[in-house]
């Protein structure tokens, strides 16, 4: 799952950009409503090679998961934040292949709950 208020800012969307440039397939969870311009920007940029669906206003989260093919996947958990202060990520990298499986289970699991990014109207073709 990617997502957190901040995700569509910079410098992160630029790092998640790199990963596109990659031409893999990059499947994304976004936690809300609020991007969904972007992300339909994101998706007419990068085509076949991004899938996106993300859930409704109601729905938040405080973990990202990142599953990179079979070998490798990193959890980060939000440290909510003190006032005035970024929030921040406290990571785990798995390498051991249940542990990888698992968390792809998982992101499944929400992918599967999750509604898919809607088409283009007709005004915005």
């Amino acid at each position: 799952q990617i997502g957190g208020e901040r995700f569509f800012d910079e410098p992160f969307v630029r790092y998640f950009k790199k990963f596109l440039a990659l031409n893999t397939k990059v499947e994304l969870l976004i936690d809300s409503e609020t991007n969904i311009d972007i992300a339909k920007q994101l998706k007419n940029a990068y085509g076949d090679n991004l899938d996106i669906r993300y859930f409704s206003e109601n729905t938040s989260g405080t973990m990202r998961n990142y599953v990179y093919g079979k070998e490798l996947a990193v959890n980060g958990i939000k440290i909510l934040a003190e006032e005035g202060c970024e929030p921040c990520y406290v990571g785990t990298a798995y390498v051991n292949l249940d542990d990888i499986e698992l968390l792809n289970g998982k992101f499944e699991n929400l992918w599967n709950l999750a509604k898919k990014l809607p088409e283009k109207t007709e005004k915005e073709k």
